[in-house]
């Protein structure tokens, strides 16, 4: 299976809403609602299934860019 990204966090002090979605207009991911915590903006790439266990996921960070992570599926 090839693993994708299910997701891409971004460090509020590093990063403004403003500022992580440009990026990810720049590098090609999709902006659909943002997920706001205490240390975090996240954008999902699409809905994550939680039913099958044989599914993981898993983040690391951005070997290029620092204050993201992306969580991927695979």
């Amino acid at each position: 299976m090839a693993k994708v990204v299910q997701s891409v966090i971004f460090n509020k002090k590093q990063y403004t809403p403003a500022e992580a979605m440009a990026w990810l207009l720049e590098h090609d991911f999709k902006i659909n609602k943002i997920h706001t915590t205490e240390k975090y903006h996240r954008f999902n790439q699409f809905k994550p299934d939680n039913k099958d266990e044989s599914k993981r996921y898993f983040t690391i960070d951005s070997k290029d860019y620092e204050g993201i992570k992306f969580v991927i599926f695979g």
